[in-house]
C-alpha cells in the first residue's frame, strides 16, 4: 500500500497513493491505511493515539505529525521516536503559528502540484497568487469547508506554471503556511479557480469536460518538467558560489476524490 523512500533512527520517509487515508477513521478501523502498514515497523508507542487531535471520529497515533487527503498521492514524513513526533510537529505544523512570508525559507515546506479549472490570477494572469482565507465549516453544506470570516487563519500560496487557455486548464503548485481541512481545494474554488476532477468544490458540468480531455495533464506536466529544467540550468549557469541548506519538504500531487464519512463511535485502533 506504501513505498518505503528513506528511513533512519528517527523518521521513515514513505510514498502514500491516492486512495490510501493516513489513519483509521469511519468505514476503515480494521485494515486500509496508513497508520495500520506502519505496524511493526514503529515502536508501539508511537501508534497511540495522539493527544488532543480534536477529531473524536478519528484515531490518529503519535507518529502520524501530518496528513494527507484520501484522494492525494504524495510523500509523508512518519515520526519513530518521540523526539522526531516533537521536532517534525514543530516544523510542519504552522496551523497556530503567525503567518510567514511567502519568501520565507522556513525549516519544513509543503508543496503541492495539482491542475485548476481556470486561471487562480483571474483577468490579469498572475502568477504568484496569496490566499488568505480564514476556513470553517461552510454553513450551508456541513459536509463542505469554506472562506468564513469566523474560521481560522489559513493562507495557501499558488504559482502558475502553465495554463491551457483553450482548455482553461491551469498547472500550478500550491505551498501551504497553514493545515486546513480540504485548504488547498476551498482556497482555489475561492479564487474561482477549482481543483480539476473536485466533484465536491468543482461545478459538474466543468469536471466532466476536463475528463473528457485528461490528455491535458501529460502535456501540463510536461511543461512543469521544462520548466523546472530550464530553471535550475540557468540557476546553475549564474552561480558561482553554492551554499547548502537541509531542509524538509513535501511535494505531493494532488488529484481529489469524495471521501465520504458517516458519524460512527470511535473504537479502539485495531491493527
Amino acid at each position: 500500500m506504501t513505498t518505503k523512500l528513506y528511513e533512519d533512527e528517527h523518521v521513515i520517509g514513505i510514498s502514500k497513493p491516492v486512495g490510501a487515508l493516513a489513519h483509521p477513521s469511519p468505514g476503515f478501523w480494521d485494515r486500509g491505511t496508513v497508520a495500520h502498514a506502519l505496524v511493526g515497523r514503529v515502536p508501539p508507542e508511537m501508534l497511540e493515539e495522539r493527544a488532543n487531535h480534536n477529531e473524536w471520529d478519528s484515531f490518529i497515533p503519535r507518529c502520524i505529525v501530518h496528513r494527507l487527503d484520501a484522494g492525494t498521492s504524495g510523500v509523508m514524513i512518519i515520526a519513530k521516536t518521540q523526539l522526531a513526533e516533537r521536532r517534525l510537529t514543530e516544523e510542519l505544523r504552522t496551523a497556530d503559528a503567525p503567518p510567514r512570508a511567502a519568501d520565507s525559507k522556513a525549516l519544513g515546506a509543503k508543496v503541492y502540484v495539482t491542475l485548476l479549472l481556470g486561471h487562480p490570477g483571474g483577468s490579469d494572469r498572475k502568477t504568484c497568487i496569496v490566499v488568505d482565507g480564514p476556513i470553517g465549516r461552510d454553513p450551508r453544506n456541513p459536509r463542505q469547508w469554506a472562506v468564513v470570516p469566523d474560521g481560522k487563519h489559513a493562507r495557501t500560496v499558488l504559482r502558475v506554471h502553465a495554463f491551457d487557455e483553450r482548455h482553461q486548464v491551469a498547472l500550478v503548485t500550491a505551498e501551504l503556511f497553514s493545515g486546513r481541512t480540504h485548504q488547498i481545494r476551498v482556497h482555489c474554488a475561492h479564487v474561482g479557480a477549482p481543483v480539476a476532477s473536485d466533484d465536491l468544490y468543482a461545478p459538474r458540468a466543468a469536471n466532466s469536460a476536463f475528463r473528457q480531455a485528461q490528455w491535458l495533464l501529460l502535456l501540463l506536466l510536461l511543461l512543469l518538467l521544462l520548466h523546472n529544467n530550464n530553471y535550475n540550468k540557468n540557476k546553475q549557469e549564474q552561480t558561482t558560489t553554492t551554499t547548502t541548506t537541509t531542509t524538509t519538504t513535501t511535494t505531493t500531487t494532488t488529484t481529489t476524490t469524495s471521501n465520504k464519512q458517516t458519524n460512527n463511535n470511535n473504537p479502539s485502533f485495531r491493527p
